[in-house]
């Protein structure tokens, strides 16, 4: 199952999204939170992460528990 979530803020300058995978077969899910923000018309910045769950390291997203990670970023568009 799917879902993704997305809400725009502050006359859509501040984006707030999830995207979430869980399969009920192997009881694991992977979780994908993110914010966008955009400074100006030029610059952007971004902070997000992944966060795997499994209850057995046998299971496809289980694997990779141990290698949830977080995100920053900087951007400049022309």
């Amino acid at each position: 199952m799917t879902v993704r979530l997305t809400k725009l803020l502050m006359n859509q300058n501040l984006t707030l999204s999830l995207f979430a995978f869980y399969s009920p077969s192997d009881s694991d899910a992977c979780l994908r939170p993110k914010v966008h923000y955009k400074v100006t018309d030029h610059w952007s910045a971004e902070a997000g992460g992944n966060w795997f769950l499994g209850s057995s390291d046998q299971t496809f997203f289980g694997q990779f528990e141990d290698n949830s990670n977080v995100y920053s970023a900087i951007r400049y568009g022309f």
